[in-house]
């Protein structure tokens, strides 16, 4: 009888991915797979005396740490690979390197941490033990140097020294000259290819003065797109995602791997309804990873940093200065800083008037929620739309005219009856369409509109809902029979009435969508704002706004869901006239 086994539990590291062995990581590995490719084919191309180094660029948490040590998994499992190289494979951190011979001496530890264990193994760590005494930095790195590359011509294979965080490493290097030695030794070994990684672009990479300018061939790390997040979502969680889901929580946390695996890890519960509530949990569960983030910044920068995150939008220094009661000389110096260092991005702008954010939007988020306590209730109300547009944005089936009536038990309908009747006469309506039954088509708007103002006069005082409902209905009905001024009154009136409300009903959303195709976007957008209810519907104003030409200034996370606004606007215009719906 043969005995069955289990299937292995990989369980993902959410900051530690290091803490797996090469086979669980293999195992887990699911995103990232276009960039994988491109470090394995640089490795074969690198198998000669040429030597390209290569450095991988992404923020906190967007896998620079699971990618590089996919790469040393590869190395080791593929027969190829590991007959011509062998990864030392730094820690993620290398606090102890300040000098050039420190790093020599640093990849010399880790080679002999993983070298298996052998006599050559045992010479190489008295050689280690030897080495740490030396006090003089040149000839510490020279020697460390020289026993790498005794043990690679040994093993006759290239090193590849897999160095996370190189931007913090020469921001604590002591010795000016580091980097030039560094550089003259990678250009002219080839037995030593270095794989690095930094969080973003810094000076030594980017200025023609320093040492490692123009010296790395670069891969930026993009944000993980739908399809990407919604692979490493079932990867974690052992279950296929919604759509709605996924896309909005691709936007809250930037597609970033490492927050996306901590929210996968949440329950099983999880869905863009129940997504405010559970969005909720993922900030209290992990106050202690974003507040230490924070409370690691010095004074003056975490007060800048906290402003950026409160007007949570592209900033300008003299907003943030104003923001964080700083003066602007002090603001910029401080917002130069934090640039460098990745904690915050460019945002666009121009050459005198530089547009600045958070590089990581959830830290954005999580600043509105525990340390100003979202006084406007920004993030909250962001999520109420994704969740009405997400969930609810599919168009409601219209029934045919008739088969409503079948349902009417008596000539006295309900509100709720008489909103379903409207319904199904806009939509008989719209299916007619052509210059030929122009009359009828007229006729059924007509009785559309007389059956929603009897909705309004029937529906109970405070059901605002329907009688919301009910307006929107009047004002689709007269928009798209050429009544312009009263379409805008019923609008107006649809408005006032959802801006009173603190949840967007199901289906409103698409309904304003359907409203708005039969109004110019900018006076659409100024009819929400007039009514105040543009605080409900943000990423719908944006999107009408830069259909008209406009460019506003606002979070990154409306300004995706704008952008999915759009492309629900340019299919609805691709559909006919005839057959639109409200």
């Amino acid at each position: 009888m043969t005995r069955q086994t289990r299937p292995m539990t990989i369980t993902h590291r959410k900051y530690n991915p290091g803490f797996l062995s090469g086979p669980e990581l293999t195992k887990i590995f699911c995103v990232r797979t276009t960039e994988f490719a491109s470090l394995v084919e640089a490795l074969r191309d690198n198998a000669d005396a040429s030597n390209q180094h290569t450095i991988v660029i992404g923020p906190r948490g967007s896998g620079k740490t699971t990618l590089l040590r996919r790469v040393a998994a590869e190395i080791v499992s593929d027969g190829d690979l590991s007959s011509r190289f062998f990864p030392v494979v730094f820690a993620e951190e290398s606090y102890e390197v300040s000098t050039c011979g420190e790093f020599w001496l640093e990849a010399l530890s880790r080679l002999a941490l993983q070298v298996p264990d052998s006599d050559g193994n045992v010479s190489l760590r008295l050689t280690l033990d030897e080495l740490r005494r030396e006090r003089d930095d040149r000839r510490l790195g020279e020697r460390c140097l020289g026993a790498l590359l005794d043990f690679a011509k040994e093993e006759r294979k290239k090193l590849v020294l897999i160095v996370e965080n190189l931007d913090m490493m020469f921001a604590e290097m002591t010795d000016p000259d580091a980097g030039w030695r560094l550089r003259k030794t990678l250009q002219t070994e080839p037995r030593v290819w270095l794989l690095g990684s930094t969080v973003s672009r810094f000076d030594e990479i980017d200025r023609p003065d320093r040492a490692l300018y123009d010296f790395f061939r670069d891969l930026t790390l993009a944000s993980l797109d739908q399809k990407e997040s919604a692979a490493l979502w079932e990867s974690v969680s052992g279950r296929a995602p919604d759509a709605g889901m996924i896309r909005s929580l691709q936007i809250l946390t930037g597609g970033n791997p490492r927050l996306l695996t901590i929210v996968a890890g949440l329950g099983g519960d999880l869905s863009v309804r129940n997504l405010a509530t559970r969005f909720l949990d993922l900030v209290d569960e992990h106050t202690g990873y974003f507040k230490n983030h924070l409370e690691a910044l010095p004074h003056q920068e975490r007060r800048v940093y906290l402003a950026l995150a409160t007007l949570w939008r592209p900033s300008t220094a003299r907003e943030v200065a104003d923001q964080a009661r700083l003066n602007v000389n002090t603001c910029s110096a401080q917002i130069r800083r934090l640039v460098t260092r990745g904690v915050v991005a460019n945002a666009g702008g121009t050459k005198r008037r530089k547009l600045y954010r958070l590089a990581e939007r959830m830290y954005s988020i999580y600043c509105l929620l525990r340390t100003k306590n979202d006084p406007d209730k920004l993030v909250a109300r962001l999520v109420e739309f994704m969740t009405a547009f997400y969930v609810d944005s599919v168009m409601e089936t219209i029934v045919q005219y008739d088969a409503v009536q079948d349902r009417t038990e008596s000539r006295e309908l309900s509100a709720r009856n008489c909103a379903m009747l409207c319904m199904a006469l806009l939509g008989k309506a719209a299916a007619l369409g052509g210059t030929k039954r122009e009359k009828e088509q007229a006729e059924a708007y007509a009785e559309a509109t007389r059956t929603a103002t009897a909705t309004i006069e029937r529906a109970a005082a405070d059901d605002a809902a329907l009688l919301q409902h009910a307006h929107a209905m009047l004002a689709f009905a007269r928009l798209a029979a050429g009544d312009v001024d009263s379409g805008e009154r019923e609008l107006a009136a649809a408005l006032k009435m959802l801006a009173g409300v603190d949840k967007l009903e199901g289906g409103a959303v698409d309904r304003l969508i359907n409203i708005s195709l039969f109004l110019e976007p900018l006076r659409m957008a100024a009819l929400i704002r007039e009514s105040r209810a543009d605080r409900l519907l943000l990423p719908l104003v944006v999107a009408l706004e830069l259909e008209g030409g406009e460019t506003p200034r606002v979070a990154r996370e409306v300004e995706e869901v704008a952008s999915d606004v759009r492309r629900k606007l340019a299919e609805r215009r691709r559909i006919p006239k005839r057959l639109r719906r409200l």
